[in-house]
């Protein structure tokens, strides 16, 4: 996915790294996104942690998908796959791991794509 990215983005900086691991960069990015790919992490307070301690102060984490938190479930069900946890965590656990690691939530939407904006605070948590 990162090759389709830098393909029409070629400006784009961009960073490979299993967010479910702890890890932090040499630098501090403006935008942390990911994009259709949440319900494959099981970790996420590692996901939420590692957004912010690489974001600057006041940058913004997205995670988007292009189904619906019910699209998805019917998906899955098409498909057969069976879950242990919430393939898109509902709005209490974002806000749960929002506050836990300094995000304010910007945006949240369920309609006909789901849509999650958190920015990281000015100050230090």
């Amino acid at each position: 996915m990162l090759d389709e990215l830098k393909e029409s983005f070629s400006d784009v900086e961009t960073v490979c790294a299993d967010f479910e691991e702890e890890f932090s960069l040499n630098q501090e990015f403006d935008f942390v996104v990911i994009y259709n790919s949440i319900p494959h992490f099981e970790n996420l307070d590692q996901v939420f942690e590692n957004a912010c301690n690489n974001l600057k102060h006041g940058g913004t984490f997205a995670i988007m998908h292009a189904r619906s938190r019910q699209q998805l479930k019917e998906h899955h069900e098409r498909i057969g796959h069976v879950s242990s946890f919430e393939p898109i965590p509902s709005d209490s656990r974002l806000l749960d791991l929002s506050r836990k690691v300094g995000f304010e939530i910007v945006f949240i939407e369920d309609d006909d794509y789901f849509c999650y904006i958190g920015q990281r605070r000015n100050q230090s948590r």
